[in-house]
């Protein structure tokens, strides 16, 4: 199951149809290359999942959201940590993140036959 248009993309960012028309492209090409190899799931792997939230925080630190008490950051949970929820390095650059994952045999992601 992927989880298109939501947390830790450039979600709240972006153009909504480019952006889900960006991620279906792409969930699409994933669904084919497991069913080509018989892959039978797929899943990001821990320490990528670390990287990316790091990456994510990173790009934020360097803009005035996190010194916000928005839903930006997650804010209007009670009790959740702030933390940035949106990708905040444009759609281009999140475009070329899927199509590196794409060229480099899924770096990040667990395979499983």
């Amino acid at each position: 199951m992927f989880f298109t248009y939501g947390p830790q993309a450039p979600t709240a960012f972006a153009n909504g149809p480019t952006l889900i028309e960006i991620q279906a492209d792409w969930v699409i090409k994933v669904i084919d290359y497991c069913e080509s190899n018989g892959i039978k799931y797929i899943d990001a792997k821990e320490d990528a999942q670390t990287q990316w939230a790091k990456e994510i925080t990173a790009i934020a630190n360097a803009t005035l959201f996190p010194l916000a008490d928005s839903w930006y950051m997650g804010a209007n949970v009670p009790g959740k940590p702030k933390e940035m929820l949106n990708f905040l390095g444009g759609v281009p650059k999140y475009s070329e993140i899927l199509q590196y994952v794409l060229e480099n045999n899924f770096e990040g992601f667990k395979l499983v036959k």
